[in-house]
């Protein structure tokens, strides 16, 4: 497979109004994974900012997230279609299907997806999708900084293959302005 880039673009609390401008200037600075979620309302930005730059999408690594009203076995197919859509990235899905992960493995073994992944789930979690799966996650996001390390998903994550991407790695900047840190 592709290497998935090491340092990604997150748009959480951008505006749907300074979306646009804010992807457009980090993949111009270089970027190629950018992170958004539907709850974050700026998917739409977030895709005209990506058809725009002219970047071939095989060079793109961009994560998204269902909305948690969107997790029901009716809403789960068409969420994702609609993200793939706002995201202007390529769909062919149009499956049905009951619940929230068979969606997003036939997104990814349509190609729809290079990986496919959690958010915000606990071993617990993890390991009920994995018993159900037949495409396990590829990777895990949840929150993880100096203050927070996350240790167990992180292990957890580690033992299963998958990719741990940390968001708010600086603690929302806290850990840019700790004395401690910054001595290290």
């Amino acid at each position: 497979g592709r290497a998935i880039p090491q340092l990604g673009f997150g748009t959480y609390k951008i505006a749907p109004e300074d979306a646009y401008d804010a992807v457009r200037a980090a993949l111009d600075t270089g970027y190629r994974h950018i992170d958004t979620a539907q709850m974050y309302g700026n998917e739409a930005e977030v895709g005209r900012a990506i058809e725009a730059s002219g970047i071939p999408r095989e060079e793109l690594f961009v994560t998204s997230k269902l909305d948690n009203g969107n997790h029901r076995p009716e809403a789960a197919a068409a969420s994702i279609a609609r993200s793939l859509e706002d995201l202007r990235l390529p769909t062919l899905y149009d499956g049905d299907v009951a619940l929230p992960w068979p969606a997003l493995e036939d997104a990814y073994r349509a190609g729809e997806c290079l990986a496919i992944g959690l958010s915000n789930y606990e071993t617990a979690h993890m390991r009920a999708v994995m018993d159900r799966a037949a495409v396990k996650p590829h990777a895990i996001q949840v929150e993880s900084h100096p203050y927070m390390p996350n240790s167990t998903i992180l292990r957890f994550a580690q033992r299963h293959r998958m990719v741990f991407e940390a968001w708010s790695p600086l603690a929302r900047g806290r850990a840019a302005r700790d004395p401690l840190l910054a001595s290290i």
